[in-house]
């Protein structure tokens, strides 16, 4: 091989690992590197499950460790966040359980300590927190963001929400709308959104912490909607872009960049 090929040779290599890369970035979730939920250790998950199991009698609600869950009626505790949510100055767990062998979540679940025990407050279906930043409200009581940034089957979204605890239930608010990749539109350029790095900030100089968030877009190239289904973009521009959030009383409400943004995804 001569050396002229040989060089020719190098640099289509560099250039051709290059695009697979740019191509397959969108791909990745980003990692969540600042939050506040977590996975409950073995002993969280078997004083929970135990006490749910009283709550919520039902076959076959017998905690029990497998690896590294405790399994009850087929479920598990997913995730928990820790904090005063229903109630100020108070201990409080809010869990979210999820069927075993499956993505499903069956709703949050929120624990009180109370006379040296933790007691259930009550139990929402629908809702599940899962990756979650907690945010101080005026009344002393704290609420969350939670933020998806997974694979929903059959396509690849995001979601940001706003959760809050009341005495009775707890709520949900869409911050950021869930959007997925559309591949009945995918011939030329077609979007697509990824959550990066979030953070609390005092935007304003108020003394509250506000959300921060960097919105990834990623304008993705497919042959037809058959590549795309099979998510092999052709290429791939990635823009990034800071949305911002300020905590008013026990609410986030956005900027007007932000509240742009959202304006111009939903249409």
């Amino acid at each position: 091989m001569s050396r002229r090929l040989l060089y020719f040779t190098i640099i289509v290599e560099i250039l051709t690992s290059q695009s697979l890369a740019i191509s397959s970035d969108w791909l990745q979730p980003s990692h969540f590197t600042s939050k506040d939920s977590r996975k409950p250790d073995l002993h969280e998950q078997l004083v929970f499950a135990r006490i749910y199991c009283d709550k919520f009698p039902m076959p076959e609600c017998n905690p029990e460790i497998v690896g590294r869950n405790v399994y009850y009626a087929n479920l598990i505790s997913d995730s928990i966040v820790y904090g005063s949510f229903a109630k100020a100055n108070s201990r409080e767990a809010l869990v979210t359980i999820c069927a075993a062998e499956s993505e499903r979540c069956s709703g949050a679940t929120l624990f009180r300590w109370m006379r040296n025990q933790w007691q259930i407050i009550h139990r929402t279906p629908g809702i599940t927190p899962r990756d979650c930043l907690k945010f101080r409200g005026v009344n002393g009581r704290d609420f969350l963001a939670c933020r998806g940034n997974v694979r929903f089957l059959p396509d690849l979204g995001l979601s940001l929400n706003l959760v809050a605890v009341g005495g009775r239930r707890t709520y949900s608010k869409v911050l950021f709308p869930q959007l997925s990749l559309d591949c009945r539109k995918a011939k030329g350029s077609t979007p697509f959104f990824r959550f990066g790095e979030w953070a609390r900030q005092d935007v304003n100089g108020d003394g509250h912490q506000d959300l921060t968030m960097e919105l990834r877009q990623f304008d993705l190239v497919f042959a037809d909607a058959k590549q795309c289904q099979q998510l092999e973009a052709q290429s791939s521009q990635l823009q990034r872009e800071k949305l911002t959030w300020i905590v008013q009383d026990n609410a986030f409400i956005p900027d007007q960049q932000t509240r742009q943004k959202v304006l111009d995804v939903t249409r």
